[in-house]
C-alpha cells in the first residue's frame, strides 16, 4: 500500500547520473530535499535507471509527482522523469516539518484537575517526531548523558490536549471571549460580519475547489488529507461521490460548531503555548510572538502587523488580544504590545508567545489564572477586535490547600472522591455566566457576573484545596436564552451578541440543510482501471461486504443514519441525553473515530495480504470497480471503502494523467 511519506520514487534516471546533481535538480525545480538516493550497479557504480528523493515536507512530495503528472517537470538531463510516491521513507522521520519539534520540553506526572498536571519529571531539549503517516510518536531523551527513545503510538494514546506547532492551525473566538470581548466594547456587528464571512466560504466549498481546499486547510486532523489530495489530484467536489460527501460532512460540522458554540475562525489570530523571555528584555506590557505564516499571509503582501518576514515565519508588531480559555472576568483579556527583539529572534522561538519577566505580575496569571506550564493561549492581532478598554485583572491567588496531621487513608481518598463528584460546579457556574453576560445590561461587568467568575476560580481550585465553590440559590437561573436550545425549560430570546450570531447561523444552517442531497448516480473514474485488475473482482467484492457489514454493525452501535456520520463521529440526530451532555458525546465521539481508524487498518491489512506488492494497482483498482461501477452497486455500498487506499488509486490517477499528457504531446508533434 501507497505511504503517506515525503518520499517518492523516481524512474527513468540517465546511467551517468550522480547523487549530487539528482539532489540540485529537485531542490531547483520542486522544493527543499531532505534526502536522496539513486540505485546503483556494483560493477561501475553506474545508475540503475531508478531511485528515490526525500522531501521536507509532504507539500513538496506531492507538488513532484504533480509536476510530473501534468509534464510540467523539467528534463534532467535531457530525461523525462517518471515519479510515484514511494512505501518507504529513505530515512524514517516525520513527513511534515511542523511535526518536527526541536527543543521541546517534556513533563511526565499525572492529571489532578482540568488541564492541570502534577509533574513527577521534566526533561528538556526534548527532540520529538509525530507521525501521523506511521500512527506513532517519537521523543528522544537526554538523560545524564545518555539518549533515550520514547516511542509512542497512537492507539495508546486516550486523550491529548490540542497545540499550535504552527500558523495553519485552527483559531477561533468561543462564547466566552465574545462575551468579554463585547463587554470592553468591541461592537456585534464585527463578530456578526466575521461570521457571516465564515458561512458564505463555507457554502460554497462544495462548488469551488480553491475555496474547499483553503476550509480544509484550517481544519485539524488526518482524516480530511484524503479529501485535499484528491482535489488536488483534480476531483470535482461537484461530482465525485465521496469526495462531495466528506465536504458536506465537514462542511454540517463547522456550522454546527458556529451555531452552537460561535466558533468563528480568526485569520489574525493564534492559539500558541506561552514561555518566559530568559534574557529579561521585554518589559511589563510587551510580548514577543513570532508565528508560521499561513498559504494566506504568503500570498498576500499587505501584512501591516506582520515584520521580519522569511519565506515561512513573521514576527507579530503592534497592540495583540491575549487571552485564555475558560475566561469569565473581563480583566482575563489583556491587551499587550508585541514587539521586534533581535536577541530573541535569534533563539529561533516560533509559534509561542513570549511573556516578559518583569512587572509586579506575571502577564499569564493576570489570563484566568495561568501559568507557563504548557497553558495555551489566544492570540489576535486583529485590529477590529482589540477592545478600546480594558478592565483590572482578577485575583488568581488560590486559597491554602488543607494541611493533614496524619498519613491520608484510602476511606479518605474515596470520600474526597465522592465530595468531589457531588460538588464539581464548574459547568453549572460557566452556564450561568454565559446566561448572565449575554443578557445583563452591564454584561460581563454585572456583579452577578463578577461573583460567578470568583466561584468558578475557586470551583477550579477545589481538586487542591478541597474547598467546594457553593453556588448561591439566588443565582441559579431561571429561564435560559434561546441560544442554550433548552427546550426543556422556560426560553426567552437573547438580546446579546450571543443570541444575534445564534439565530444567524441558525436560518443559514436552515437553508443549506434545504439543498438537495447528493445525487447516488455514478460518477465512476475510468482513469482508475488499471490492466487485468478483472482477475481480483471476486476477492474485492467479498472484502467490500465484509467491509459493509462490520462498518453497519458500528453505525447501529452508535446510532450513526449515514456513512459520513460514523466517518467524522458527528450525529446529525443525537438522542436527548446527548443533547444536553456535551461531554459525554465527546467521549462518545472519540469512540466512533477509533472505532472507524481501528476498522480501516484491519482493512490495510486484508490488501496487504491479499496480493503480492506488483499486484497492489490492480487490486486496489478492483475494489474501487466493486463499488463505483454500476454493475456493482447494492444500496448498502458505502463510498469510503475503496478511498482507504486513497494512496495507491492517487497514484493511479497521477500515472494516467502522465501517460494521457505524453499521448497529448506525441499527437501533436506528429501533426
Amino acid at each position: 500500500m501507497g505511504s503517506s511519506g515525503a518520499t517518492v520514487q523516481v524512474s527513468n534516471i540517465p546511467l551517468a547520473a550522480v547523487a549530487g546533481e539528482f539532489f540540485e535538480y529537485f531542490e531547483a525545480a520542486v522544493g527543499s530535499v531532505f534526502a536522496c538516493e539513486i540505485a546503483t550497479a556494483r560493477r561501475n557504480w553506474k545508475s540503475r535507471g531508478f531511485g528515490r528523493v526525500q522531501f521536507d515536507s509532504l507539500a513538496a512530495a506531492e507538488r513532484a509527482c504533480l509536476l510530473a503528472a501534468e509534464g510540467r517537470l523539467p528534463n534532467f538531463q535531457r530525461a523525462r522523469l517518471s515519479i510515484t510516491r514511494s512505501r518507504d521513507d529513505i530515512v524514517a522521520r516525520a513527513a511534515e516539518g511542523r511535526n518536527r519539534v526541536e527543543g521541546a520540553v517534556l513533563r511526565a506526572g499525572v492529571l489532578v484537575g482540568e488541564n492541570r498536571m502534577e509533574v513527577f519529571g521534566v526533561w528538556e531539549g526534548v527532540r520529538a517526531e509525530i507521525m501521523p503517516e506511521r500512527k506513532k510518536l517519537e521523543l528522544f531523551v537526554d538523560q545524564s548523558g545518555e539518549k533515550y527513545k520514547l516511542e509512542v503510538m497512537f492507539g495508546d494514546i486516550i486523550a491529548s490536549c490540542g497545540c499550535c506547532l504552527d500558523g495553519s492551525e485552527s483559531n477561533a473566538i468561543l462564547l466566552q471571549i465574545i462575551c468579554l470581548l463585547s463587554t470592553l466594547g468591541v461592537k456585534d456587528e464585527i463578530f456578526e460580519s466575521m461570521q457571516h464571512d465564515q458561512m458564505q466560504q463555507l457554502g460554497k466549498m462544495l462548488t469551488d475547489k480553491e475555496v474547499a481546499l483553503r476550509v480544509l486547510d484550517r481544519m485539524a486532523g488526518s482524516e480530511v488529507r484524503t479529501a485535499i489530495k484528491m482535489l488536488m489530484q483534480g476531483y470535482d467536489p461537484k461530482s465525485e461521490p465521496y469526495l462531495s460527501m466528506m465536504l458536506k460532512a465537514y462542511r454540517d460540522c463547522q456550522l454546527s460548531d458556529i451555531r452552537s458554540k460561535c466558533r468563528i475562525f480568526v485569520p489574525k489570530g493564534r492559539v500558541l503555548i506561552g514561555c518566559l523571555d530568559e534574557t529579561c528584555t521585554l518589559d511589563y506590557g510587551q510580548a514577543y510572538i513570532k508565528v508560521t505564516m499561513t498559504k494566506e499571509e504568503l500570498q498576500n503582501e499587505d501584512q501591516t502587523f506582520l515584520k521580519n518576514t522569511d519565506q515561512t515565519s513573521a514576527v507579530v508588531v503592534g497592540q495583540v488580544v491575549v487571552t485564555r480559555n475558560p475566561c469569565l472576568h473581563p480583566g482575563d483579556i489583556r491587551v499587550l504590545q508585541a514587539v521586534y527583539d533581535v536577541g530573541l529572534d535569534d533563539m529561533g522561538l516560533v509559534d509561542c508567545i513570549v511573556f516578559p519577566q518583569k512587572g509586579a505580575r506575571p502577564h499569564p496569571n493576570e489570563c484566568s489564572g495561568g501559568d507557563l506550564d504548557g497553558d495555551l493561549y489566544f492570540i489576535c492581532w486583529d485590529k477590529n477586535l482589540i477592545p478600546p478598554e480594558t478592565d483590572t485583572p482578577m485575583d488568581y491567588t488560590p486559597r491554602r490547600p488543607r494541611l493533614m496531621d496524619h498519613d491520608v487513608t484510602l476511606e479518605e481518598i474515596q470520600k474526597f472522591f465522592v465530595d468531589y463528584m457531588i460538588n464539581d460546579t464548574l459547568g453549572v457556574i460557566s452556564t450561568t455566566h454565559l446566561i448572565y453576560a449575554d443578557s445583563e445590561p452591564m454584561k460581563a461587568r454585572s456583579p452577578k457576573c463578577l461573583e460567578l467568575a470568583n466561584l468558578h476560580s475557586e470551583a477550579v481550585d477545589f481538586a487542591k484545596t478541597g474547598a467546594p465553590a457553593e453556588m448561591p440559590r439566588v443565582l441559579r437561573p431561571k429561564e435560559f436564552p434561546d441560544f442554550m436550545e433548552r427546550w426543556d425549560r422556560s426560553t426567552f430570546i437573547s438580546p446579546g451578541v450571543i443570541g444575534k450570531l445564534y439565530r444567524a447561523a441558525s436560518i443559514h444552517f436552515e437553508d443549506l440543510s434545504s439543498d438537495a442531497t447528493f445525487s447516488k448516480v455514478s460518477a465512476y473514474d475510468y482513469d482508475l482501471q488499471v490492466e487485468g485488475f478483472e482477475a481480483f473482482l471476486s476477492p474485492a467484492k467479498e472484502y467490500r461486504d465484509r467491509y459493509s457489514e462490520k462498518l453497519s454493525l458500528l453505525m447501529n452501535y452508535y446510532g450513526a443514519e449515514h456513512e459520513d456520520e460514523i466517518l467524522t463521529g458527528n450525529l446529525r440526530n443525537k438522542s436527548l441525553y446527548l443533547q444536553k451532555d456535551k461531554k459525554r458525546y465527546g467521549e462518545m465521539k472519540d469512540r466512533m473515530l477509533v472505532g472507524v481508524r481501528s476498522l480501516h487498518q484491519e482493512v490495510e491489512g486484508w490488501f496487504r495480504c491479499s496480493c503480492a506488492e506488483r499486484d497492489s494497482s490492480r487490486m486496489a483498482s478492483a475494489w474501487y470497480h466493486v463499488t463505483y461501477h454500476p454493475d456493482y452497486q447494492p444500496e448498502t455500498t458505502f463510498r469510503s471503502f475503496p478511498w482507504i487506499l486513497s494512496d495507491v488509486l492517487l497514484n493511479i490517477k497521477a500515472v494516467k494523467k502522465h501517460q494521457t499528457l505524453d499521448l497529448k504531446v506525441i499527437s501533436s508533434t506528429n501533426r
